[in-house]
C-alpha cells in the first residue's frame, strides 16, 4: 500500500470529508511516536523520576521527533 503523501505547500482541501481523511492519515502516521513517548514516560516513572519530569522529558522528545525542537 502506498504511503499517503501530504504536501503542506498545497492549499488544504475545503471539503470536510477530505479534511477528515487527511487528519485520520496523520493520526495513523503519528501513532507510533505517541506510543513511544507514552512508553518513555512510563519507563522514566518506573525508574523513579517524578511524573511531572517524566512527562516533560517525553513531551520534549516528542516535540523534537516532530521537528519542533531542532
Amino acid at each position: 500500500m502506498d504511503e499517503p503523501r501530504l504536501d503542506i505547500a498545497c492549499p488544504m482541501p475545503t471539503g470536510s470529508a477530505e479534511v477528515a481523511e487527511i487528519l485520520l492519515q496523520i493520526r495513523e502516521q503519528m501513532a507510533p511516536l505517541f506510543d513511544a513517548a507514552d512508553g518513555m514516560r512510563r519507563d522514566l516513572e518506573a525508574r523513579g523520576w517524578s511524573p511531572s519530569v517524566a512527562e516533560a522529558l517525553a513531551a520534549q522528545w516528542l516535540s523534537r521527533c516532530m521537528g519542533g525542537g531542532r
